[in-house]
This record gives structure tokens, C-alpha cells and sequence, in this order.
């Protein structure tokens, strides 16, 4: 299960869905479960109706991190982290999601462990990022 939160205001729930404009799709090495079939992660182009979309406080959401690249490729390969093998509750939350590449890596793994029932929380304060965030969860055929 994945669950969306604003860091901003824990209560809103309106992250409806947008049009998809474009996407691209990353490939993740999958050394945790299979060894032979890498993961496909798709993430929407960002939206550019956001006002705020250019000022520096606010567009570091919508920016494809390389530190996100590393750490998907990170927890691919590490499944001790993201089974919660040194903790009670193996449950993944990624603070400042922007795009949710790592969460949804993580949730990728977590969905292809057979048996895993922990869940993925992605966070962020713009709720423009969040509809984003939203709508790449929904274009990787997660719940929400």
C-alpha cells in the first residue's frame, strides 16, 4: 500500500490526477529479488501550471536528483534496508519525495517480495509536487 502525505497540511487529501503529458522510464538493477529482470520505474514529465514552479524555494521537487538515482540503485541492491530486516516494521517513508523515484523503487521491491505486506509513505510540502508524485504512482499501477 502507498500512501501520500503533505508535509505542509497532514490532513489534505485532494491530490486529484492530471493529464499525463510524458514520461520517463528508468531502469533500475534488481539485485534484491531477480536477479535477470531489472525494474521499470516510469515518472511523469512534471506539470508546468504551477506558479511557483520556477522559484528556487519551490521547484526542487520537480528535479530529477542523481542522489535519487543512487539510493534506488542503492536499495536494489541492498534488500536488508527495505525488507526492515534490523527493525520491528519494515515499513518505507521517503521525506521530500519530489518525483518518489526511491519510494517507488522501494515499493517495487516491497510489492515483488513475495509475502511482504510493509508499506511505502512519500512526503512533500508542495502540493503540486504531490499531485506529480500522485500521478507516478498511479503510472506504475501502485494503490493508492
Amino acid at each position: 500500500a502507498i500512501r501520500i502525505m503533505s508535509s505542509s497540511n497532514p490532513d489534505a487529501k485532494d491530490l486529484t490526477d492530471g493529464g499525463v503529458v510524458g514520461h520517463l522510464t528508468f531502469s533500475i538493477p534488481s539485485d534484491g529479488i531477480n536477479k535477470s529482470t531489472p525494474l521499470k520505474i516510469r515518472l511523469n514529465l512534471a506539470a508546468t501550471d504551477d506558479e511557483n514552479q520556477g522559484e528556487n524555494e519551490t521547484n526542487t521537487g520537480f528535479v530529477m536528483w542523481p542522489s535519487a538515482v543512487m539510493l534506488s540503485h542503492h536499495l536494489s541492491k541492498n534488500p536488508r534496508i527495505w525488507r526492515g530486516d534490523d527493525t520491528p516494521n519494515g515499513d518505507v517513508m521517503e521525506l521530500g519525495a519530489g518525483c518518489g523515484l526511491a519510494g517507488l523503487t522501494a515499493a517495487a521491491l516491497l510489492q515483488n517480495d513475495a509475502g511482504n505486506d510493509d508499506k511505502v509513505t512519500f512526503t512533500d510540502y508542495n502540493p503540486s509536487v504531490l499531485k506529480n508524485l500522485r500521478r507516478n504512482i498511479l503510472l506504475n499501477e501502485f494503490d493508492v
